[in-house]
This record gives C-alpha cells, structure tokens and sequence, in this order.
C-alpha cells in the first residue's frame, strides 16, 4: 500500500518531482461543482446548458512534523509556489492507485467492464495496479457522465471489470481509480491563503484545496499522441506517460497542456494556454476544442 502523494513538473523543468506526505491524511473531500445555466420556459419546459465540471477537492493533514526540521514541509512550500503561479499537480491518496487509463472499445450501460489503454501515468507510479476491491470513477467526455464502480477482477492490465454494471453510455472519456486527481490547479482565491500553517512552532497542518479539471485531463491525454517524439507515447507501453512537452509550464508561452497543433492525440486537438497569457478558464475547458474520441 503507497501514500498520499503530489505530483508536478516545476517551471522549465523536465523532472518530476514528488511529495510523499508519509503517512494517512486527517481528512480528504471531493466535491463535485458542475458549472451549468438553466432556462424555464413559460409553459414549464426547462432547457439547461452544462459549461464544464469542475470538483474541488480538500486535503486535510494536521500535526505533521516540527518547524525548522521537516523536510516535507521544506517540498510542500516549494509545491504551493508552483501552484500559486498557475502551475498544475496530480494527486494521489495512495501512490499505489495513481492509475487513469483512457477508454477504448464499445463498454456503455449494462456492460460489467471497461477496457483502456493501460496506466497513463505509469511513469509516476510504476508499481500502481487496480485489484479486486478498489474503486474506479467512469467518465465519460464530453458527455460528462460519471459513476463509480467496485473493481471485482482485472483482464490482463488494461480491461477493468467492475462489481456492478455500468448505469451510462459513456462516450469516449477515461477511467482512474476514485481517489487520483491527475491535473489540478489552485483556484486564484486559494492562491491568496497560506495553504501550511503551524500550532505555536510545534508542528505543521497541511489544509490544501485544489480544483481538478476533467476538461484539462482530457486535454492532458489528447496530448499522449502519434506526433510526440518517436516512440515516446506508444499507447500501453511503459514509456507512455505525461513529460514536461504535455503537462509542464514552458517559458515564454504560459502554462502548456497538449501537444503540438498539429498532433492526433487520444482526446482533443488543442494546444490551449493560460495563466499568465491572460485566457480564462472557460477558453480552456471549452472553446475551440474538437474531440476525436473513438
């Protein structure tokens, strides 16, 4: 069994770098937060407009070392500056369950399993495995469906069979273990608050919110394509895997998620930008992105 973990690359960076908070958090929330309009009618006919989901989660960790002598403390800093500049993370509550493989195949409501293309994030978590037991959340992209399912068996290491059949008929999307958050950000209001604090120079609280996007993690892997560097991202190869050219800030262009414009990837077709080239997040969730799903 792993540890929670974060995952991110630093501004210019092309290594990953990892905090292992060591041991099990006090309290960890995920909480869904649809962005949606509605519209009544006069004669009671209602038509909604959904812009995107969003899920805020909360990772709570109180009493944790001593000030001045903590080393995970000294990597957490260094993480929240990442953030506050628009940097991204993944996060895991076991580092052994940092699994999100994109769906393949025909697999919709009624069907006791879903099919991948294997672990994407391999390269975090090299040992990470889904077994008997855990939990998947199933999303589908655009349609932005969502269902949990109990794992009962694994197919080889690519087709997940789940406990109870599928509710949805989920076009394209991905399926990752319920608690692993592959790309999220720090909301400018949060950016403002001091996410470690201290009790009188006694110890340390880590109470870190963070936003994890399904638009940018589908972004993310649409990038995992054909026109990366050769042999690079061979879909289910251990190789395949986020790098610095598809999740990590480059200099002089903001903060980059996808691939080349020209790239056939396994989601969208975009090289969208944003932070400090000022494009809101709506721009990057939703506008100008096609997806090639199969």
């Amino acid at each position: 069994m792993g540890t929670p973990t974060l995952y991110y690359y630093p501004t210019g960076s092309r290594a990953l770098e990892t905090v292992d908070l060591g041991e099990e958090l006090t309290d960890l929330t995920a909480v869904p937060a649809i962005r949606r309009e509605d519209a009544i009618a006069l004669d009671g006919s209602m038509s909604t407009v959904v812009l995107g989901p969003l899920w805020e989660v909360r990772i709570l960790l109180e009493h944790f070392g001593s000030p001045g002598a903590n080393s995970i403390e000294r990597k957490l800093q260094a993480l929240v500056n990442h953030l506050r500049r628009g940097g991204l993370c993944g996060v895991a509550l076991d580092s052994g369950k940092a699994w999100c493989g994109v769906r393949q195949g025909t697999s919709g409501r009624g069907y006791s399993y879903a099919a991948t293309r294997g672990n994407a994030f391999v390269a975090w978590s090299p040992l990470a495995a889904l077994v008997s037991g855990d939990e998947v959340a199933i999303e589908g992209w655009p349609a932005i469906t969502h269902e949990v399912r109990g794992v009962s068996s694994m197919t080889g290491a690519h087709q997940i069979n789940t406990t109870e059949a599928l509710v949805y008929d989920h076009s394209g999307g991905w399926v990752r273990h319920r608690d692993f958050w592959p790309v999220c950000y720090m909301s400018a209001e949060n950016a403002a608050k001091d996410p470690i604090t201290h009790d009188h120079r006694r110890n340390y609280t880590l109470d870190l919110r963070l936003v994890f996007s399904p638009a940018m993690l589908s972004t993310l892997l649409g990038s995992i394509g054909t026109h990366a560097a050769a042999g690079a991202f061979a879909p289910g190869a251990a190789t395949w895997s986020p790098t610095v050219s598809s999740y990590a800030k480059v200099l002089g262009d903001g903060s980059r998620l996808g691939a080349p414009s020209d790239s056939i990837g396994l989601g969208f077709v975009t090289t969208p930008t944003y932070s400090s080239n000022g494009r809101s997040l709506e721009e990057l969730t939703g506008r100008n992105m096609r997806t090639i799903f199969s």
